[in-house]
C-alpha cells in the first residue's frame, strides 16, 4: 500500500490526502486526492482518516439483513450474558445518592436500583435533564454546555416495482448543472442557510441501496432507496417551513434518478422532529458529539463522567473513530469494557 501523505492548506483550514501514483503515469503524481474544506466546523482531519481507513480497508457495505442486523447482534451478545432488554421503556431521571449513581426512575414511575447506568443519549440530555447539573463539577458543566452536536438529517425511505440502480450508493444533489464556477462558496453558503433555518435551491443527498447488497431485504425484483439530506437541528428556528427540505431531497431524488416518481410502491418520509422522537435525543443531531476540530479522538468526552457509577457511550463521548453506527458501536464496545473492568476486575 503506497504511503499516505497529509497536506494542510491554507484557505480555510483545507486538507489534501493522497496515494502517490503506483502506476507511475507520466506527469501524474497521485492515484487519489481528497479534499476536505473543514465545513460548518466539521474536522477535516477526522473526515479524510474516516475515508482513507474506508479505502485502504476496501470497507464500504451494508449488513446482511438490514440496518437492524447490527443492533440485534448486540442485543443478542447482552441476553446471552444474562441482559434483560426492554422497549418503550422511557427513563425520566438518572437517580443520585451518597455520592454516586443509584439507578434509574422510568416514566411510568418504576424505579431500577444499579451500580452502573450508561447513557448513550447526548451528553447534554444525560447531565442537564436525566441526572440533574448540580450533581457535576462546574468546570465539567461548563464544558458540556459547549459542546456542539452535528446537523440532523430528513430521510426518505422508499421501495421500488423494479430496480433502477445498479451502484451501491446515490452521493449527488441539485442542481445537475451549475451555472459559472463550482466553488467552496457554494457549500459555504448552504451551511449558511442551514444555521438560519433556510432551505437551500442546492440539496445533496446520499442514498445508500440496500437491496444491492443484499437482494433478501425486498421481495424478488424490487429495490429499496434509503435516502437523507441535511437539515437543522430542532433548536434552530426556522425561517422556511419544515417540510421544505423533505420536498427538497424528494426533488434531488427525483433528477437523479429517471423513473422513480412511476416505479414507486411506498415512500416513507421522516422529518428532524420524527427522528428525533425516534431516537430520543432532544436537539435531533445526527451525531450528539459531533465531530469538529476540538471534539474528535482525545478531545471527546470520556466515558467516565464526574458522577461515579454513571458513563455514557455511543455518540456522545469516548474515544472512538469513525462515521455514524461505526464510531457510535465502537465507543460502546469500549465502555462496556471499561464497566466490566471497574465493576468486576480484569479477571472478569
Amino acid at each position: 500500500m503506497p504511503k499516505e501523505r497529509y497536506t494542510a492548506g491554507k484557505n480555510r483550514g483545507d486538507l489534501q490526502l493522497g496515494k502517490r501514483n503506483r502506476h507511475h503515469s507520466p506527469g501524474v503524481e497521485w492515484d487519489v486526492i481528497v479534499i476536505g474544506t473543514g465545513l460548518g466546523g466539521s474536522s477535516a482531519g477526522e473526515s479524510i482518516w474516516n475515508i482513507q481507513k474506508i479505502i485502504k480497508e476496501d470497507n464500504l457495505g451494508y449488513p446482511r439483513g438490514g440496518a437492524v442486523a447490527i443492533p440485534q447482534t448486540i442485543l443478542d451478545g447482552a441476553k446471552s450474558h444474562g441482559a434483560e432488554i426492554r422497549v418503550g421503556a422511557e427513563v425520566k431521571k438518572i437517580e443520585y445518592s451518597k455520592g454516586r449513581v443509584a439507578g434509574v426512575v422510568l416514566k411510568n414511575g418504576e424505579r431500577i436500583t444499579s451500580r452502573a447506568v450508561i447513557s448513550t443519549t447526548s451528553i447534554g440530555d444525560t447531565v442537564f435533564n436525566l441526572t440533574g447539573s448540580e450533581f457535576f463539577p462546574r468546570p465539567y458543566v461548563e464544558r458540556i454546555r459547549e459542546i456542539k452536536g452535528s446537523w440532523s438529517a430528513v430521510q426518505a425511505k422508499i421501495a421500488l416495482k423494479k430496480p433502477l440502480i445498479k451502484s451501491g450508493s446515490i452521493v449527488g444533489g441539485i442542481p445537475l448543472k451549475f451555472d459559472g464556477a463550482i466553488n467552496d462558496n457554494l457549500a459555504h453558503d448552504f451551511i449558511s442557510n442551514l444555521e438560519e433555518g433556510i432551505a437551500s435551491d442546492m440539496v445533496p443527498i446520499y442514498a445508500p441501496i440496500p437491496t444491492n447488497y443484499d437482494p433478501d431485504l425486498a421481495p424478488e425484483g424490487c429495490q429499496i432507496i434509503t435516502a437523507g439530506a441535511a437539515a437543522p437541528t430542532l433548536d434552530i428556528k426556522l425561517r422556511d417551513d419544515s417540510s421544505a427540505w423533505i420536498d427538497g431531497l424528494m426533488r434531488a431524488l427525483y433528477s437523479l434518478i429517471p423513473g422513480l416518481k412511476e416505479n414507486i410502491i411506498f415512500c416513507d418520509t421522516w422529518s428532524v422532529k420524527k427522528i428525533s422522537s425516534w431516537i430520543g435525543k432532544m436537539s435531533g443531531s445526527a451525531v450528539t458529539t459531533g465531530q469538529s476540530v476540538k471534539q474528535v479522538r482525545g478531545s471527546r468526552p470520556e466515558h467516565h463522567t464526574p458522577v461515579k457509577g454513571l458513563y455514557i457511550a455511543g455518540d456522545c463521548g469516548g474515544y472512538a473513530r469513525g462515521v455514524g453506527t461505526e464510531l457510535a458501536c465502537q465507543s460502546g464496545m469500549d465502555c462496556g469494557d471499561m464497566v466490566a473492568r471497574d465493576l468486576y476486575g480484569d479477571s472478569k
